[in-house]
């Protein structure tokens, strides 16, 4: 039997409307700045699983990733670019993860695995080499517990509001050697 999807490709406007909806609630909880949708992102909506057949969708989290264009984007992610040479080898496999979030009611229950399959499900469908970007602390530390030194800080964190962001480098052709680690976020074992 085939396992159902918990999460769907933003293709359609309704999908684009939740997905903002979803995202704009955090800006507006963490006082973050909202920055522009990238024409050229792809996002990911993470859907609540059904437990009866009359459950209205509900959209629990969101993910985008960005083709990494270092003249388009802003300082912090260009400064991040810089500092690894190995970016320059195969830029068009770099991708900036940006608008990574899971509402609050949801965590701890299980759906952060959801985001596993949303990043392998990407980085094999684009060969994407490196993520880079800046991430929720609490966020990253899950990841981290997952990936372990795949995921890299990539400085100190900066200090919002009401949250931190890490400045991150993800391996991701590294972590995708590790048969192990990709049959766990697979099979979610």
């Amino acid at each position: 039997m085939k396992q159902k999807k918990h999460y769907e490709l933003v293709r359609t406007v309704k999908q684009q409307q939740d997905f903002e909806r979803t995202w704009e609630y955090f800006c507006r909880k963490y006082r973050w700045v909202n920055d522009t949708y990238a024409p050229d992102g792809i996002r990911y909506n993470l859907i609540l699983p059904k437990r009866h057949l009359f459950q209205k969708r509900t959209v629990i989290g969101t993910a985008e990733f960005i083709p990494f264009d270092p003249v388009q984007r802003h300082q912090k992610i260009k400064e991040l670019y810089r500092e690894h040479a190995e970016f320059e080898s195969d830029p068009d496999r770099v991708w900036e993860i940006d608008k990574l979030c899971l509402h609050q009611a949801y965590q701890r229950q299980g759906y952060f695995q959801i985001f596993l399959l949303i990043f392998m499900e990407h980085a094999l469908a684009h060969r994407v080499k490196f993520y880079i970007g800046h991430m929720e602390e609490k966020f990253f530390r899950m990841l981290r517990i997952w990936y372990g030194l795949e995921l890299e800080a990539k400085g100190k964190p900066v200090r919002g509001a009401k949250a931190s962001l890490v400045p991150v480098l993800f391996d991701v052709e590294k972590a995708l050697c590790n048969e192990e680690k990709v049959k766990r976020v697979l099979y979610m074992e």
